[in-house]
């Protein structure tokens, strides 16, 4: 696995994952068009509907979709991108600037930040990829607002980071639920991480129902098991990268895809295998 390969991170999430596909660049227009369909253009226009200058294009075209790809050549080459903001695992880190849906907990505390984090990353990934969003929201939130999604999925943070919460009595009882007075800020019903799992697929997400396929009760148990051993708060807790690559279900959905180790590669040169392991911006 790539957390296990350098210690890579902090960073790591479904925006820098990257599928390579065989032959692309010597796809013909017409290849690409049978593959992901004709350009989707969006006309573009001023508000104050006066015409368009030089500096707009007349239109805009909406992202691709892979759905027509069969997985397999998906799963051939995997990359890791944009190591832009490595560090040296020698080198101590406090901070970090994972976007928020994916930022471990520790990181708002104080606490040093390490492989764990990626392990965070990770999960909070697996999450993005198989269910119908983010588990944890982060489109412009405050850090408070932030926190209390996490406490409303996983539960009350530990007692050190608890009290380290000054803002906690404004959008959380002294049990970690979110406050329902009338003075408590607007939030949706606090949702655990096991029934966000079980309504999976169940609505919004993106990708057409027939190219996922059901989930099986047995899958959505094991995928609940992973989670729950990896979102753990304390980073000691948390389940590590060579702990997940053992796991037997992990390595029979590898083998099935031909998503093994040898298939990871890294976009971008790595300065030494044993010492990156993080961003540092």
């Amino acid at each position: 696995m790539a957390f296990d390969f350098a210690h890579i991170g902090k960073d790591i999430h479904t925006h820098n994952v990257a599928s390579h596909l065989p032959n692309f660049d010597s796809w013909t227009t017409e290849q690409v068009y049978a593959n992901f369909g004709e350009p989707e253009k969006e006309p573009i226009s001023r508000y104050d509907n006066q015409p368009l200058g030089p500096e707009a294009p007349p239109y805009a075209v909406q992202p691709s979709y892979f759905w027509s790809i069969d997985e397999e050549d998906l799963a051939k080459q995997i990359k890791i991108i944009d190591f832009g903001e490595a560090s040296f695992s020698k080198d101590e880190r406090k901070a970090l600037h994972t976007p928020l849906p994916f930022r471990a907990p520790e990181s708002f505390f104080g606490e040093s930040i390490g492989p764990p984090a990626d392990m965070w990353a990770f999960g909070c990934t697996v999450f993005d990829i198989f269910g119908n969003g983010h588990l944890f929201e982060g489109f412009m939130p405050s850090k408070d607002v932030f926190l209390l999604e996490i406490v409303s999925c996983l539960g009350k943070l530990p007692p050190q980071w608890w009290q380290q919460w000054h803002s906690r009595c404004f959008f959380s009882s002294s049990d970690g639920t979110p406050r329902t007075d009338k003075y408590a800020p607007v939030y949706e019903q606090s949702i655990s991480l096991a029934l966000r799992i079980k309504e999976m697929r169940s609505s919004g997400s993106d990708q057409p129902q027939e190219a996922l396929g059901p989930f099986k009760p047995e899958e959505l148990a094991d995928l609940e098991n992973l989670l729950t051993a990896i979102l753990k708060y304390l980073p000691s807790e948390r389940m590590t990268a060579e702990d997940v690559s053992k796991l037997k279900w992990i390595r029979e959905q590898c083998l099935t895809t031909g998503a093994n180790d040898s298939n990871i590669l890294c976009a971008d040169p790595l300065p030494s295998q044993s010492e990156i392991v993080s961003e540092k911006g």
